[in-house]
């Protein structure tokens, strides 16, 4: 009986992670070509930025859609930053059904000033 109700959670829960691309550099402020240039400006390697929507009861959203945008600005301002470079995102959706969703962006990459 344990293995079947194990069985049966393991199979309500959901989730899956799709790529949404790599960046050889990306902002949200407007900047000049020359943020890019990581031999001249300061670099904080690794960041990563969210933008994470929550469903309460696996419906209400706290959020109406996270964004690629909204990743790349949480990275930058973590980081104090203008723009990435060798930028990855990716899609994460997470759900139980009738009690908690997650659907969250995340950018990891280098950050630039």
């Amino acid at each position: 009986m344990k293995h079947l109700s194990l069985l049966v959670v393991g199979l309500l829960m959901s989730g899956c992670t799709t790529d949404l691309g790599r960046f050889t550099a990306i902002s949200t402020k407007s900047v000049n070509q020359d943020t890019f240039n990581s031999s001249t400006n300061k670099v904080k390697y690794n960041v990563v930025g969210k933008d994470v929507s929550h469903l309460i009861f696996g419906m209400i959203p706290t959020k109406i859609n996270p964004n690629l945008g909204g990743a790349v600005k949480d990275a930058l301002d973590k980081a104090q930053g203008d723009a990435m470079i060798n930028a990855q995102a990716e899609q994460t959706f997470f759900f139980i059904p009738l009690i908690y969703g997650q659907v969250a962006i995340t950018v990891k990459g280098d950050v630039v000033k």
